[in-house]
């Protein structure tokens, strides 16, 4: 019966994992639609600021000789070039973090199932030369401590099992205890057995 209980625990788990992996798949389709869209708006900004600096450059060359209109032109073509290059590097750095963050996050999640766990993790892994070595060493961590729980309870307990006051169980629950497992919980919470038992 155990066996069952762990089975059914770790498709609950897995079902959860794809869950939110579907979750995170979306947000990162919203985030590159978001991208998409700032960069449409930048787009337009830097068109209209172009024209703008068109309009000017006429009137400026109406007053200036040919020689100064072909410098100027040179001049304001390069500051252009190179602002243009600097927001676009800025603005791909911050994409690229995003999406690397959210690689990041997507792997969290297969182990932790927590969202806000994982983002923070993710971001706080940002620009490591490591981050594929720590999310292999929480895996083994959760890995660990599961096996560790499983070989002292022979089963993981189910969600919302206990409390701060100490251990709330169901009469359906105790009944699909392992001997061992009844046995211990009497020893440790006699009270609770005595009630749940109907004495």
């Amino acid at each position: 019966m155990a066996e069952t209980d762990t089975n059914v625990t770790e498709t609950t788990v897995t079902t959860e994992a794809e869950n939110n992996k579907e979750e995170t798949n979306a947000v990162s389709n919203e985030e590159l639609a978001k991208a998409k869209a700032d960069l449409a708006r930048m787009k337009a900004a830097l068109d209209k600021a172009t024209k703008e600096a068109g309009d000017y450059r006429k009137q400026l060359r109406a007053k200036q000789s040919a020689d100064e209109v072909a410098e100027e032109e040179k001049r304001v073509a390069e500051e252009e070039k190179r602002l243009a290059d600097e927001e676009r590097d800025k603005k791909l750095a911050e994409y690229e973090k995003r999406f690397v963050v959210a690689d990041n996050a997507k792997k969290i999640l297969a182990i932790t199932s927590d969202e806000a766990i994982a983002n923070n993790i993710a971001d706080g892994l940002y620009g490591s030369e490591n981050a594929e070595l720590v999310i292999n060493n929480i895996r083994k961590l959760v890995s660990k401590v599961t096996a560790d729980l499983k070989a002292e309870y022979g089963k993981i307990p189910a969600p919302g099992v206990g409390s701060s006051e100490g251990p709330t169980l169901t009469q359906e629950h105790l009944r699909r205890m392992g001997y061992k497992e009844r046995l211990d919980y009497a020893t440790r919470h006699p009270d609770e057995y005595n009630r749940l038992m109907g004495r």
